[in-house]
């Protein structure tokens, strides 16, 4: 039994003891044998080989990217066979004359795309001439107008449609300025973003009547108010933060302007709401409202009659100067 080294130098003695006797079996070995970095023979009448076990092999690469032509390329299978090839040649692509319209031999054969499915009449339909606008149906007796007179097909209506909108859009600017420049004067505010119905838009609008309530508090514009008022409340329902926190501004507003009171009869009709999420909305109205003007709700509050033991009507509230 071989002793077990435990020192360094019985480690370092066992280590070179070991290499001697590896060196001494390759001598003895001699030539016998195949070693796993040798390169070996192969019988060419089996497997069709050569001395050089890299043969049918190619062993240099292009220096350009571009694919060799199927006619240059030498390489052969372990057969010797030629590699077939997938496409003609390059010569012969080449050879094809090519027109000016790059004619597509294989067109027929493609998926058509959404403007070739278009038959003729889908193409002409856009340029029809359609019968002019009358704008009085009793105009000569009765009668079509010619249509050369006023040549006017389906793109030049569908023109003709957005420019009405265009006009009906600036229209009701006007007159929404009209109504605010007569209603507040000088305080009102450029209104065109009350135009537009989306939410941006109906944010920024929140925001210009909370302005405009508080600018002309105190000036008679009440009646105006009010009917902006009625295009506020609905927006009390609204998910988006910068909305709401627009629309509370506006109820702030015309809480000022109008008077705690009027905005509490909108309050009342949704405290008892079936709908949990629609109290906690008119919940939040009213705990505003309350905040702001405490002592001005009493005299919307309803009227409760005395009894045999308490009085609770207020009769100073009664008072008329």
């Amino acid at each position: 039994m071989a002793k077990i080294a435990k020192t360094h130098e019985d480690i370092e003695a066992q280590i070179l003891e070991i290499q001697g006797m590896k060196a001494s079996l390759k001598e003895q070995d001699g030539g016998q044998g195949v070693g796993l970095d040798s390169t070996g023979f192969y019988d060419q009448e089996i497997y069709g080989g050569s001395d050089s076990r890299f043969a049918g092999y190619v062993t240099s690469i292009a220096a350009n990217e571009q694919e060799d032509d199927d006619e240059d390329d030498t390489s052969t299978s372990l057969l010797g066979q030629k590699k077939p090839g997938y496409h003609a040649p390059v010569a012969m692509l080449n050879s094809i004359p090519q027109s000016d319209d790059h004619y597509d031999p294989f067109a027929e054969h493609r998926p058509q795309k959404i403007a070739d499915r278009e038959d003729e009449y889908k193409a002409r339909r856009r340029q029809m001439i359609i019968s002019p606008e009358r704008l009085d149906p009793f105009a000569d007796g009765g009668k079509t107008p010619d249509p050369k007179l006023q040549v006017r097909s389906y793109v030049d209506v569908m023109l003709e449609q957005n420019l009405s909108k265009e006009e009906g859009l600036h229209f009701r600017h006007e007159c929404i300025q009209v109504f605010c420049s007569e209603s507040f004067g000088s305080a009102g505010a450029d209104p065109f973003v009350v135009l537009h119905r989306d939410l941006v838009h109906r944010q920024t609008a929140s925001a210009v009547v909370q302005h405009m309530s508080l600018g002309v508090y105190g000036f008679g514009c009440e009646d105006s108010l009010n009917h902006l008022l009625n295009y506020v409340w609905p927006n009390v329902f609204e998910t988006s933060p910068h909305v709401i926190q627009a629309v509370m501004g506006a109820l702030e507003g015309l809480r000022v302007a109008l008077g705690p009171c009027r905005m509490l009869q909108y309050c009342l009709q949704g405290l008892f709401h079936p709908a949990r999420k629609v109290r906690d909305v008119y919940w939040k109205i009213y705990n505003s409202i309350y905040i702001g003007s405490q002592d001005a709700l009493i005299a919307q509050y309803p009227q409760v009659y005395n009894d045999d033991k308490n009085v609770y009507v207020r009769y100073e509230l009664e008072y008329v100067l």
